[in-house]
């Protein structure tokens, strides 16, 4: 309703802003919301049992990463996209999280940690 920090809000206070956004927007959408973005990203233990009791099945943080399966439907990671990203980089954010320029950092880091990891033994 009002897009707060829900963790900062009372349990009554949560449910509340939970099921009446829920309503609204089923109201003006014209079918069910299950699925709900944790304003700020912000959540904890009762703000997901608040989730679940008012009626979403699935709920997204705002760690970026690629949930699996066995994850918690309602603390999902997320992948962001923005209109900036080329294609490469929207199909390397779907298998990846990551544009192309993050994920190859991501690499050359680990590289290079192993590699002074190596030195560092070779010298000992």
């Amino acid at each position: 309703m009002s897009h707060p920090r829900l963790v900062h809000l009372s349990p009554s206070a949560c449910r509340d802003e939970l099921l009446k956004s829920r309503c609204l927007l089923e109201d003006h959408l014209g079918h069910e919301v299950r699925h709900l973005a944790y304003p700020f990203g912000s959540f904890n233990k009762t703000v997901r049992a608040l989730a679940a009791e008012t009626g979403y099945q699935s709920a997204t943080s705002v760690r970026i990463g690629l949930s699996a399966p066995e994850d918690d439907f309602l603390a999902l990671q997320r992948v962001p996209v923005t209109g900036q990203d080329s294609l490469l980089d929207f199909i390397c954010r779907l298998r990846t999280a990551q544009t192309v320029a993050e994920w190859l950092h991501g690499k050359a880091h680990c590289v290079y940690r192993r590699l002074r990891g190596v030195g560092a033994t070779a010298s000992s």
